[in-house]
């Protein structure tokens, strides 16, 4: 009789191949982290989440805009891609006029906005400010009517993508923590 010890037995081989070719696990995973990125950004996104003092509807535009989709390479390498393509995403992640420390005025109105800081400090709102294109007019919105501003508020930003991302990393730790704080997060 002959005695054999096994010390080490191969039973898997793994490729990585196919482990981030579509269809492998890692594919499927990344995929499955995109959409989650996508579908929590889209819970931050106005109209679900503003940061308006005076909220209007809105249109889902920007919300329906959101995109997370996943890259391979052919390597071992894959690149998730978070997305809102709207004109006025920027305007609505990072903030506007500061952040709404400062005003937005109309082009003409920001040429002119020592002299309509004075009139409104007074209360004197020129007849001919109208006819030189100083104020802007706001639509109406529920009990209010169409109404002419010379100067607003800027916007505080809605960092709708990165709290997003912050909420999707806690429940997937392979994601690394970003930098960025929102506020909506704390550490």
């Amino acid at each position: 009789m002959v005695g054999v010890t096994v010390s080490r037995v191969h039973l898997v081989e793994l490729h990585s191949v196919q482990l981030f070719a579509p269809g492998g696990d890692v594919n499927v995973w990344v995929r499955r982290v995109a959409r989650e990125l996508k579908e929590a950004s889209q819970g931050f996104a106005p109209p679900r989440r503003s940061m308006a003092k005076w909220s209007r509807p809105g249109t889902g535009r920007l919300m329906a805009s959101i995109r997370g989709d996943a890259t391979w390479d052919g390597s071992k390498d894959f690149n998730i891609f978070l997305s809102a393509n709207t004109p006025y995403a920027t305007y609505v992640l990072k903030g506007t006029a500061s952040q709404g420390r400062n005003y937005i005025y109309t082009t003409l109105g920001y040429a002119n906005r020592r002299q309509i800081a004075g009139w409104v400090k007074k209360k004197q709102f020129q007849a001919s400010a109208e006819e030189a294109g100083n104020y802007m007019p706001l639509p109406p919105h529920g009990q209010f009517k169409q109404t002419k501003y010379l100067r607003v508020h800027g916007q505080k930003a809605n960092p709708f993508l990165i709290d997003g991302y912050h909420l999707v990393s806690r429940r997937h730790k392979a994601l690394p923590r970003l930098a960025l704080r929102t506020g909506a997060f704390p550490d």
